[in-house]
């Protein structure tokens, strides 16, 4: 279904949107060079983020830091509304240059304290944001004006929540989570599913549903993205592709070009050029 409202500004970008039904297979892993923050409005279901599956209830607030690999899992029997707010650091550097917003986003360990709860919040600020639902002024400013109030009022409470967070908050540390961060770790060097199967004590075949049922991809997939992600930033910041090829894992430049191109339906040297021409 067609966003219900939507603005986009140089850093920051918000949608609001309501599937009356969805295909089981509509959502797949993936992962967003911008810090997501995602509130879920109705429905039923859960999400994944780098193999912590939270069980999602209406009012939740999830935070996605830019490569963080999520994947919702969305009851297809019920409405499903949710807002995105899809954020550049530099926005969260504007609005707070103390950083305790960024600490918030990245002072965490992969795919954990990802959920924050209703009950972790001021009631104030999630009817602040739900008034989002019913606004239909469409002139451009003033929208702005709508969504960044709210926004910032929201992102004041969850600073506020992140406080009082405990390390004891954290959940256990079970083997996806394990593999996970082991891939993470090792992003750059030489991987390969023997590899990681051997360091775990695993065959390839059960690692291979490990994974599957971790993240809904497969390992080279999971691998793959966030290598892509993490040359992309190298490439747009000024390096050369060639140095990100090689800096980020991919041996052969020949595959990392059509890989890159097929995942930003660019090429890296257009893409260099193309963000160059933009500042």
């Amino acid at each position: 279904m067609p966003n219900l409202l939507e603005y986009q500004g140089d850093d920051f970008y918000f949608r609001y949107a309501v599937d009356q039904s969805l295909c089981p297979d509509t959502y797949k892993m993936h992962a967003h060079e911008d810090i997501e923050f995602f509130a879920f409005c109705r429905g039923s279901g859960s999400y994944i983020i780098e193999g912590t599956e939270y069980q999602l209830a209406p009012k939740d607030i999830l935070i996605m830091r830019n490569a963080e690999a999520h994947m919702p899992k969305i009851s297809p029997h019920e409405p499903y509304g949710r807002m995105v707010f899809n954020v550049r650091p530099s926005f969260l550097e504007r609005v707070d240059p103390s950083g305790l917003l960024l600490r918030l986003v990245y002072e965490r360990p992969l795919g954990q304290q990802n959920c924050f709860h209703a009950a972790d919040y001021s009631k104030k600020a999630w009817e602040s944001l739900e008034e989002l639902t019913y606004y239909h002024e469409q002139e451009s400013g003033l929208l702005r004006l709508a969504v960044m109030s709210r926004f910032v009022y929201l992102l004041s409470e969850m600073a506020r929540v992140y406080g009082t967070k405990k390390e004891t908050d954290l959940p256990n540390d079970p083997l996806p989570n394990r593999i996970l961060r082991y891939v993470n770790d090792e992003l750059f060097n030489d991987l390969s599913l023997e590899t990681i199967s051997a360091h775990f004590y695993l065959s390839k075949s059960q690692l291979g549903k490990i994974f599957k049922n971790t993240t809904g991809t497969s390992v080279w997939e999971y691998i793959s993205i966030k290598r892509l992600m993490a040359a992309r930033e190298m490439i747009l910041s000024g390096h050369s592709a060639q140095n990100a090829c090689i800096s980020c894992g991919f041996n052969d430049y020949s595959s990392f070009y059509r890989a890159y191109k097929l995942k930003f339906n660019v090429s890296p040297s257009q893409d260099k050029e193309n963000n160059t021409n933009s500042h």
